[in-house]
């Protein structure tokens, strides 16, 4: 009988390496254990939704970065669709900025109205979209429209809230308050999204996972925002270079249009992974209570 040679057993273990950080993982792992990317060698199982199994690691600021961009970029049909999620809310804030008029209004409230639907939509997307599961911009406006009522509501307190904040900030007093605000529900549309929670409710939710963490939660939404200004003011340099050569007056504004398009779900997807990584630091959350919230 020939003997068995375990090295030559691991030898032909298949290798399923993180792309992001480069770390081995288990060959059946969907996310990596290094830095929790989306491991595009893992087996699917049928019907295309990933194994759910195992808990999400705590993640670090760099992780955080890298699992945003993992999801955005995961495929071309990821990001296509994140980009038409973020598309649907500029269509009427663009052709506001073209005309004028009261019309010029109506279409900048309904811009600003769907904004709230489209994070709604993002939210899910990347919830689907870390755990595998298939999606589109039609099954993502879905979902967010069964919940637009608590969408559209939380959003509006919560910009209200700013604002008022803002209001107060001119004598000083406001300028912590309006920080403090900005962080404290700014995940009101995951809590309604994954938790399913409604209103007001969403606006707990979300200060209650910051709590003990604003400082933190605060630095990485810096980051965030300082990553998006520099893509936009890359942009920026792009349209003034492209509005030297073609006369027609608008075309500044379309692409400003265009650019803010691609670089929101930057923003988006990365608030939501940011809300999840608090869930595992404060709850113990695992892949099997996304799916399963996910799932409702």
């Amino acid at each position: 009988m020939q003997a068995h040679n375990p090295e030559q057993g691991r030898s032909m273990t298949p290798q399923n390496s993180c792309a992001v950080c480069g770390q081995e993982n288990a060959p059946d792992a969907r996310f990596c254990a290094g830095c929790g990317a989306s491991l595009k060698g893992a087996p699917q199982p049928e019907g295309g939704a990933g194994s759910t199994s195992g808990g999400l690691p705590p993640r670090s600021l760099g992780d955080i970065l890298n699992a945003t961009f993992s999801i955005y970029l995961s495929s071309s049909r990821a990001f296509v669709g994140f980009i038409g999620i973020a598309l649907v809310p500029q269509i009427p804030a663009t052709i506001a900025g073209l005309i004028q008029g009261p019309a010029s209004l109506v279409l900048t409230a309904l811009g600003v109205l769907l904004s709230a639907v489209a994070a709604g939509a993002t939210v899910y997307a990347a919830a689907r979209e870390a755990l595998g599961q298939e999606w589109d911009i039609a099954s993502a406006y879905t979902r967010a429209f069964e919940r637009v009522i608590s969408l559209v509501f939380a959003f509006l307190v919560y910009l209200l809230a700013l604002i008022g904040a803002g209001v107060l900030s001119i004598v000083l007093v406001g300028i912590p308050l309006l920080f403090f605000i900005l962080i404290v529900w700014s995940f009101h549309a995951e809590a309604i999204m994954i938790e399913g929670k409604r209103n007001l409710d969403s606006l707990s939710r979300s200060y209650e996972l910051v709590k003990g963490s604003w400082w933190r939660v605060f630095g990485i939404f810096v980051v965030f925002l300082l990553l998006a200004a520099a893509c936009f003011m890359a942009a920026a340099a792009l349209v003034v270079a492209v509005s030297s050569i073609i006369a027609y007056s608008g075309v500044g504004f379309i692409l400003i249009g265009a650019a803010v398009v691609v670089i929101m779900p930057i923003m988006a997807i990365g608030s939501a992974v940011l809300y999840l990584d608090l869930r595992v630091r404060k709850e113990g959350y695992t892949l099997d209570d996304l799916a399963a919230e996910v799932g409702r």
